[in-house]
């Protein structure tokens, strides 16, 4: 565990003392955690690296892995984050009822079907970083009676409550950019949600004009909304 701190800061100040409760906790529970301090003010050249703009910044590093932490100031929030994501941080699914059991829940949910444990560690280490996903894994015999679509080894499945509500990823390499994007390019709606409700500020109070008709649309992509924002604001404005 890193923390960023500055000179005299007076939010550095408040968290010293929880920062080091906390290391003394790790040392009197014997934890194999390490707590580093470091000063960003002398040493400009990691803040770009540690990704630390603001005091105090918190940051986790396992076998590798960069972890932000934004949880409460205190030391048993930031010793439960540091337990919580220095253990196993996939479950594994070895019966069908628990294979369907995951397939009925609610949430974004990540299986890799994998007989190989080095994959499943390498996994368990890419999965550190998020906090909105669950992952699990599971032998590829059973994998692929429970979801059809997984059809080779090593396949990632992401389930959804949207749109395709299943996302095949077939043979990763397992390389962290892959990992990310294949996560980022499917955790959220390809179609945002829009209800009349986003467009009443600009008609409340006064009657529809000639050329500014109220608009009303169940579903538009999130530029599309922005873009009638926009020019329904626009033209509201030319026409005062």
């Amino acid at each position: 565990m890193v923390e960023c701190c500055g000179n005299n800061h007076p939010e550095c100040k408040t968290w010293a003392p929880e920062y080091k409760k906390a290391a003394q906790k790790a040392k009197d529970t014997k934890k194999p955690y390490t707590f580093v301090k470091i000063n960003i003010l002398q040493n400009p050249g990691i803040t770009k690296t540690l990704s630390a703009n603001k005091f105090p910044a918190l940051r986790l590093f396992v076998n590798g892995i960069l972890i932000l932490y934004s949880g409460n100031n205190t030391a048993d929030a930031l010793l439960a984050f540091m337990e919580n994501k220095t253990g196993p941080q996939s479950t594994l699914l070895s019966t069908p009822e628990e294979f369907q059991a995951v397939l009925n829940k609610k949430g974004l949910r990540c299986i890799l079907a994998t007989n190989k444990t080095e994959i499943v560690m390498q996994y368990m280490d890419l999965a550190r970083e998020y906090e909105d996903v669950t992952f699990y894994h599971a032998p590829i015999s059973l994998t692929k009676e429970a979801i059809k679509e997984v059809t080779e080894e090593n396949s990632l499945a992401l389930l959804r409550d949207f749109d395709e509500q299943l996302v095949v990823l077939s043979r990763p390499t397992m390389s962290r950019k892959q990992f990310q994007d294949f996560i980022r390019n499917n955790e959220y709606p390809l179609v945002a949600p829009c209800k009349e409700k986003i467009f009443e500020t600009v008609y409340r109070d006064e009657k529809p004009r000639t050329g500014i008709m109220p608009v009303s649309y169940t579903h538009l992509t999130l530029p599309t909304i922005l873009l009638v924002q926009i020019s329904v604001v626009a033209v509201s404005l030319k026409k005062k």
